[in-house]
């Protein structure tokens, strides 16, 4: 089989207007006019409401967008060879999402990273110049694959367009599996690997070289997943085991340096269980005591943190200009009452801030084991703006927002499979697994002994939770199970180095 050359052009896109750099917090103004938004308003290009404005995307005409947002169903006379989730058309797999109950088939980065894993030994060249023409080459020089606007995960319901870091770490072992057989070029497969290290504040799933994000939004700080971080990070570990590629070493590191600092936020002691994310969003209520002011939602680092937000930005919002709950914005207004989309989280706090005296009022919710966010009820909260340079100000600190039973990351859940809790083996596994990739000879010293006791420590102590009498009557999966799939992804064996 003949070497896939990476032969696909550039993408254009639009550079919005130099962003305006500001220090302290991240700031996202909502505009609040007297009068309905116009017609004009509900076209308004959406970058205009992002945390930062000039943010890569690909275009809306481009082949990658038109192949990756076909919709097959079972019937349909273009779908070829279909076999269990999976239907052909024009040489690119396409799967069923669990979100839709008929025999529908849609484009899945995921699923495609394992179905090259798999398939890397019968895929012919032109199988392969196929599956690249769903790829959008980044300005970096990366090869990304962008999730369709069908996936209607809560995450995905935005109006830009996100790729995934955790789908591009299977399709990073897919294309090392295709190198392996000889069907790549290394060329390409780097390129798959720099979409990794395009930074967020440019439209990728970078966070400042410390994080890679499962999924990034840019209408709210961004999300740290931890389950798709750590598991990134094992895919990320086999590349630079594989390639000796000297950039993937430095971000494995960073990564896992600031994966031991934030660790301690993805634990929920009182309940026994470790959080899904360090980060959860919420409805709140601001009520103007006379006349509606400018009302700005700030997201201030906590002390140490500062480096690994995005530049802040100044943004006037309308209201309902995403579908997804993870982006800041007014959602209703009513007299002098305005209703918020607003994000709390465990490493910064959230500060609302006005040119005239309001209170904020908050529901904390409850929490529900089968749940994936709290239900709605708890003690309401109420926050006084108080006065200070001239503005009126509500701190939602961090701390004291936890104390008052708001959930500042939601706890994993035993939802999947009949009432297991998966994923909070995954994070004990994850940790195992991690804390092993870096006693391989390639990784030896890449990071120090107490990086990995760190992952060894939080590994056992999530461990004792699945054993805890909080969770009679609960279930999780056995570790051995999921430390095997997660393995199953794996395309290294006793193989080092190419």
């Amino acid at each position: 089989m003949g070497i896939v050359k990476a032969t696909m052009s550039e993408i254009d896109f639009r550079k919005t207007k130099r962003r305006r750099v500001l220090s302290g917090a991240l700031t996202l103004v909502l505009a609040i006019s007297a009068t309905s938004a116009g017609a004009e308003d509900l076209v308004e290009d959406f970058r205009s409401h992002l945390l930062v404005t000039d943010i890569f995307q690909p275009e809306l005409g481009s082949v990658a967008i038109h192949k990756t947002e076909v919709v097959l169903k079972e019937s349909d006379p273009r779908a070829q060879d279909i076999s269990g989730n999976r239907a052909l058309f024009q040489g690119v797999p396409y799967f069923q999402y669990w979100q839709h109950h008929e025999r529908t088939y849609l484009f899945h980065p995921m699923a495609l990273g394992l179905y090259l894993l798999n398939n890397a030994s019968v895929l012919t060249a032109q199988d392969l110049s196929a599956v690249l023409e769903t790829s959008v080459s980044l300005p970096n020089g990366g090869r990304a694959f962008y999730y369709p606007k069908q996936y209607k995960l809560a995450r995905f319901l935005t109006p830009y367009y996100q790729y995934s870091a955790l789908a591009m770490g299977d399709l990073l072992t897919g294309f090392i599996k295709l190198h392996q057989a000889g069907k790549v070029s290394e060329d390409l497969l780097r390129q798959v690997w720099k979409s990794m290290t395009f930074p967020y504040a440019q439209g990728g799933v970078n966070l400042a070289d410390r994080v890679f994000l499962e999924v990034p939004i840019w209408g709210s700080p961004p999300e740290i997943v931890l389950n798709g971080w750590l598991y990134t990070l094992l895919r990320v570990a086999e590349y630079a085991r594989y390639s000796g590629d000297a950039e993937a070493r430095r971000l494995l590191a960073s990564n896992l340096a600031f994966l031991a600092q934030v660790l301690p936020s993805f634990d929920d002691e009182a309940r026994q269980i470790s959080r899904y994310s360090n980060s959860t969003p919420y409805q709140a209520t601001v009520v103007f005591t006379k006349s509606e002011g400018e009302l700005t939602v700030d997201y201030q680092p906590h002390v140490g943190l500062e480096a690994v937000f995005p530049v802040p930005m100044t943004l006037a919002l309308r209201q309902n200009w995403s579908a997804s709950s993870f982006d800041t914005q007014i959602r209703a207004r009513k007299g002098r009452s305005v209703s918020l989309s607003l994000t709390l989280g465990a490493i910064y706090d959230t500060v609302l801030q006005s040119t005239t005296p309001f209170t904020v009022k908050l529901l904390p919710g409850v929490y529900d084991p089968l749940t994936a966010s709290p239900r709605k009820g708890g003690e309401p909260t109420q926050i006084r703006a108080l006065q200070a340079d001239g503005l009126w100000i509500a701190r939602l600190d961090a701390k004291a927002m936890a104390r008052a039973g708001f959930f500042l990351g939601y706890p994993t859940n035993f939802s999947k499979n009949g009432g297991e809790n998966y994923y909070h083996v995954l994070h004990v596994v994850g940790l195992r697994l991690l804390a092993e990739e870096l006693t391989k000879p390639e990784l030896a010293g890449l990071v120090g002994a107490e990086v990995v006791a760190f992952c060894e420590h939080w590994a056992d102590k999530w461990e004792r939770y699945t054993h805890s009498a909080m969770h009679v009557g609960r279930r999780f999966p056995a570790e051995n199970d999921v430390r095997q799939n997660t393995l199953s992804g794996s395309a290294l064996s006793a193989q080092t180095s190419p």
